[in-house]
């Protein structure tokens, strides 16, 4: 191989800018440290992208127009299309700023608006989206000067149809209450769809569409459905509050013909929406081999539902393909499923009893599943009512016995039968439909900051950070607020252990506050829909939130413990700031390039290993953690025993490589090993370099670490209880059996010859 140092600065520049992927980048910077150095600008510049544009979302707090925004970025710095992956947008909005940009405060519209209800972009950014439409190929010659003209009076759908044209790794996109005429976006993906250009949304493999003010039209709704179903390789359509309860659309050739093509979607699912019988036929006509179809909590205001008939929809159209089928309504009642002996390939249904039988009819039950079935997951929400025979005799022990002998007979394949009295959240389901367990990246990512012109100052008591005592990626971030003692300016709100449908609650049980001191929340999604009532992530801790402008700062831990590092130094005495610690402080700047280095393996095998091993739900998904996390501690141990490397990950010294690998294995040997089934090797046992390391850390309580911070911000107990719930145990608290051991939960420091744990 070439010594790619001795290229010119220049050359190399040019490599790494305009040939290679993003997914490169990492790896073609740890060629060699001499490499790494030069290109180090560039590796925090492509983390910069990253961490901006994967997940590009609109929301109170994005700029108003964000699609306009993404848009003018894309065309001014191509590259930045590379690291779109995920994109969400939200209700078209129309504010704009005369010389600045946009702004959503801006209410001063002009009297060109109170004509069109819409505001035009600012004069470049209209000078520049005119001219990409009249070069670009894609755009029929016919329609140039109305897509022109959609753009001069504000629109945002010509903006979106020219993004879907330019983002070439886009994974996902989410559309939210979309505007009623969005002709263009629509047009675009069906031109996409019927083959025109096969080198557009190549990537794209998901698509959510959400409807919270439902189109007066209803077709309208259908066209979103139906056009997107068809794009080339999608797989997954995720539907919400959506309303198709029509009987029958009338459609012109010209709109029958926009709408067909055949669909590879094997993946469907609708939340809270209504799709009457005739176009459930309708859509499910185009799909060739659906595998997975999830109908959930019809909604309310649709009278329509009709469980025979969409089970015959899918009989029809999917007979032979389908494989895994939930279908649950509480409100439904004396309307049945029918029965599904015809379903050759189903594996796993989920439903609500009294969609199959009438109570006491249990006998017959059997008979509606087929041979194939594996899995059959029935919910009983009101037990009383529908198990209950009608002399009062529990008819529970029949229904058991009824399974159980079909199992011996007609169901072979059974493995699994489950009863619950409530409708279970998927929350719980952590795996991805290949069994990974796969982390969603954080979405809010502002920063604390001292500069000048800083959002966000560093103020005492301004800021609030809530947390779990369970979770590993917020104990990095209480830990070091109690490092740097930060206890008395950043208030910190904690919430319970069980993750329920609603997300974490505040219970005022283990260590829990009974409710949001700051707002009277009693779920921590109250905050994040405060701060954004169009989120729709995943409700997270850690959480740094501002109390003066009442939205969260950042939810992503690396970054916040970052900002506690040196931050609020001003508001500290001399001796906790940075600039006053031995070694550089806890991100000193000789160690970066080996502690990012390090970060990075440690998280991907390690931090997140311990998940993706927990959560896998298939035995290659789980072996193919399992190995990598014991390989990386293996690694670790073996990094402890080289020189300059003693008593911590890097010296003398405490480091951020110590702060986030702690978390870890802390809980390794009571929780991870056991619950989570990381059980090749224990840390006290197996690995006596990252043993002694642990406790060096733990009973430490010296001026290094501000007092006893590593120890009193430690909760065995609620480890093991926290994980045993979000493994899906849900007995009640007196019912729960929480493991003991190991005993000690911790060895004393200077127990290095223990062998048996005791």
């Amino acid at each position: 191989m070439a010594d790619l140092t001795q290229l010119p600065y220049e050359i190399i520049a040019e490599i790494w800018r305009y040939m290679l992927e993003p997914t490169d980048v990492e790896s073609f910077a740890l060629v060699s440290k001499h490499l790494y150095a030069t290109g180090r600008s560039f590796v925090e510049e492509h983390n910069k992208l990253k961490r901006e544009f994967s997940f590009f979302e609109t929301g109170p707090n994005t700029r108003a127009s964000a699609p306009a925004f993404l848009l003018k970025t894309i065309l001014l710095r191509p590259r930045v299309a590379l690291y779109v992956t995920h994109l969400s947008i939200g209700r078209y909005q129309f504010h704009w700023q005369d010389q600045d940009g946009y702004d959503d405060e801006d209410t001063s519209y002009s009297e060109e608006w109170l004509k069109t209800g819409h505001i035009p972009y600012p004069d470049d950014d209209m000078t520049l989206f005119i001219e990409t439409i009249r070069k670009t190929s894609f755009v029929l010659q016919k329609d140039v000067e109305s897509w022109i003209r959609r753009v001069k009076r504000g629109d945002e759908d010509p903006i979106l149809a020219l993004l879907s044209l330019l983002l070439p790794k886009l994974i996902t996109i989410t559309l939210k209450n979309t505007a009623e005429d969005a002709k263009e976006l629509l047009e675009t993906i069906q031109r996409i769809s019927r083959g025109e250009n096969r080198t557009f949304l190549t990537c794209l493999t998901t698509v959510h569409l959400q409807v919270d003010f439902p189109f007066e039209n209803e077709a309208k709704n259908f066209f979103w459905l139906q056009i997107f179903s068809t794009l080339p390789l999608l797989q997954s359509i995720h539907v919400k509050r959506m309303t198709i309860s029509l009987r029958h659309i009338d459609l012109d050739d010209e709109e029958r013909h926009f709408v067909s093509g055949n669909s590879d979607v094997t993946e469907m699912t609708f939340v809270e929406s209504g799709v009457g019988p005739k176009m459930m036929f309708e859509l499910l006509g185009s799909i060739k081999g659906l595998k997975n179809f999830t109908y959930v909590e019809p909604n309310e205001a649709v009278n329509e539902f009709e469980p025979f008939w969409m089970r015959s929809a899918l009989l029809a159209h999917a007979k032979h393909s389908l494989e895994v089928l939930k279908i649950t309504s509480s409100r439904t009642f004396g309307k049945f499923l029918g029965t599904f002996s015809d379903f050759k390939a189903l594996r796993e249904l989920e439903t609500n009893i009294h969609l199959l039988v009438r109570r006491t009819k249990f006998d017959k039950l059997a008979n509606l599943f087929p041979a194939s079935i594996e899995t059959i997951h029935l919910h009983i929400r009101d037990f009383h009512l529908h198990i209950r025979d009608d002399t009062g005799t529990d008819g529970l022990p029949e229904l058991i016995e009824t399974i159980a002998t079909a199992k011996l007979d007609r169901l072979p394949n059974l493995k699994v039968f489950k009863l619950t009295t409530e409708l279970e959240p998927p929350i719980h389901k952590h795996a991805d439909e290949d069994g990974q367990f796969r982390r969603k990246p954080s979405q809010f990512r502002d920063f604390i900051s001292s500069a000048p012109d800083s959002k966000f100052p560093p103020e005492k008591d301004r800021y609030a950070l809530y947390l779990n005592l369970g979770c590993p990626w917020a104990h990095r971030t209480n830990l070091v607020r109690s490092l740097k003692g930060l206890e008395s300016i950043i208030q910190l709100i904690v919430c319970g252990l069980e993750l329920t449908k609603e997300g974490w609650l505040f219970t005022g049980r283990h260590g829990s506050d009974e409710k949001d001191p700051l707002y009277g929340f009693t779920k921590l999604q109250d905050l994040y829909k405060k701060a954004d009532p169009s989120y729709e992530g995943r409700f997270t801790v850690p959480a740094l939130w501002d109390k003066k402008t009442q939205t969260i700062v950042n939810n992503e831990s690396s970054e916040i413990i970052r900002m506690f590092y040196e931050e609020f130094d001003a508001l500290l005495p001399a001796q906790l700031r940075e600039e006053q610690k031995p070694g550089g402080g806890f991100y000193p700047e000789h160690l970066r390039q080996e502690i990012d280095a390090m970060n990075d393996w440690v998280y991907n095998t390690v931090n997140n290993g311990v998940y993706k091993t927990g959560f896998a739900a298939t035995q290659d998904a789980y072996e193919a953690s399992l190995y990598p996390l014991f390989e990386s501690l293996d690694r670790l141990e073996k990094h402890l025993g080289e020189p300059g490397h003693q008593p911590y990950l890097f010296g003398e010294h405490i480091t951020e490589a110590d702060i986030r690998l702690y978390p870890t294995l802390i809980r390794f040997d009571v929780a991870y090993y056991n619950i989570f089934m990381c059980n090749l090797k224990m840390i006290r046992h197996d690995y006596p370099r990252l043993s002694r390391w642990l406790r060096n850390l733990y009973w430490d309580g010296g001026k290094t670490v501000n007092g006893h911070a590593f120890r009193d911000t430690v909760s065995f107990w609620a480890y093991k209880y926290g994980y045993l719930r979000a493994k899906g145990r849900a007995e009640p608290d007196d019912r729960l059996v929480v493991p003991k051991g190991p005993v000690p939960d911790i060895q004393p420091l200077d127990d290095d010859k223990v062998t048996n744990g005791h």
